[in-house]
C-alpha cells in the first residue's frame, strides 16, 4: 500500500467576478479562444502539445 495524503480545499466564488463575467457574456464581449477542435483518438498527442506550451488557446474535444 501506498501512503497518501488528502487535503480539503474549498473556494468560495466571489459574486462580483460572477456577475461582471455574466455581464460581458451577455453583451457578446466575451469570446473563447478555441485553438481547434480535436477527436477522442487525438487527445494524446493533444496532451503532449499542452505539456509543452505550443497551444494556444483552449482544445475541445468532439464526442460525436
Amino acid at each position: 500500500f501506498v501512503k497518501q495524503r488528502f487535503i480539503t480545499f474549498m473556494a468560495k466564488e466571489h459574486f462580483s467576478s460572477l456577475e461582471r463575467i455574466a455581464e460581458l457574456v451577455n453583451a457578446s464581449q466575451l469570446t473563447p479562444v478555441v485553438d481547434r477542435v480535436i477527436s477522442l483518438h487525438e487527445i494524446p498527442a493533444a496532451l503532449d502539445e499542452l505539456e509543452r506550451g505550443t497551444v494556444r488557446g483552449k482544445l475541445a474535444v468532439r464526442l460525436a
